[in-house]
């Protein structure tokens, strides 16, 4: 092979490579829709006056202080999509300790935001979609959702609970 034939199929492979590395790296209409959002949407420090409560939410982990020592929860699941995280409260929890809950919330507007506690006191993550058991694994508290009017009600018989950005 002389030296222009080599130059000449050396460029036509580089050409070739970066085409195919540019079609790889744009994005792709087929690519799965239902995949884990990077970051909880309603990642931030929180408070309500009303109860004089502080939460500190992240990716992992749900803190509530009500002016004493917070509980911390993990999050062991989230979706921004339908707004919702399944937390699980630490074993020394005053309320339902080492136990799931199912929190939804809505859509963020502006600083604030609404939170209600759909399930809580269930065994498995699972259970926090339904609360229906069987004999082998109890049922849990479900509470009745409607977000129309958060702030006078739709929280099983209570509002929703208010939190504002800190």
């Amino acid at each position: 092979m002389n030296r222009m034939s080599f130059v000449v199929t050396k460029l036509a492979l580089g050409i070739a490579l970066g085409l195919a590395l540019s079609a790889c790296s744009g994005d792709d209409d087929a690519a799965p829709t239902n995949q884990t959002p990077a970051h909880i949407e309603i990642a931030g420090t929180w408070a309500n006056a009303d109860f004089g409560e502080t939460d500190s939410i992240d990716d992992s982990t749900w803190s509530s202080d009500f002016g004493s020592a917070p509980t911390l929860s993990t999050i062991e699941k989230f979706s921004n999509a339908e707004r919702y995280a399944i937390r699980q409260a630490p074993d020394d929890a005053a309320f339902n300790p080492g136990t799931f809950d199912r929190v939804v919330w809505t859509k963020p507007d502006g600083d604030h935001f609404y939170y209600c506690t759909v399930t809580y006191g269930c065994d498995t993550p699972d259970l926090t979609a339904t609360g229906d058991g069987d004999e082998d694994s109890p049922s849990c508290n479900v509470s009745d959702v409607d977000a129309s009017d958060p702030e006078n009600g739709g929280c099983g018989t209570f509002p929703w609970t208010k939190l504002t950005a800190q």
